[in-house]
């Protein structure tokens, strides 16, 4: 994952619920989905590391929530659509 700076920030471990979980300085740290700018080879995020390091989350923002990923999966085609636009857009500014 890298911040708009071109900084490393650390190694994304998987998606979860509204969050992408990363590996940053030997801890688990999550990070808001709607900081990520585009995905190609790397997660690239809208702000640079420092900022980044400021905003993630210490601990899982999930936790205590029942996991219904295939229920989630079967009702995201809208919301996946409008992320796919919302990021499509992200990818124009650049």
């Amino acid at each position: 994952m890298r911040g708009i700076d071109g900084a490393d920030v650390g190694t994304v471990e998987r998606v979860e619920g509204a969050y992408v979980k990363v590996r940053a300085d030997g801890s688990l740290r999550w990070i808001a989905e709607d900081q990520i700018m585009r995905v190609d080879q790397y997660v690239h995020l809208e702000v640079g590391a420092d900022e980044i390091a400021a905003a993630w989350v210490d601990e899982d923002p999930n936790a205590g929530e029942h996991s219904d990923l295939h229920g989630r999966h079967e009702r995201s085609d809208v919301k996946g659509e409008h992320r796919h636009l919302a990021h499509g857009e992200r990818n124009e500014r650049q």
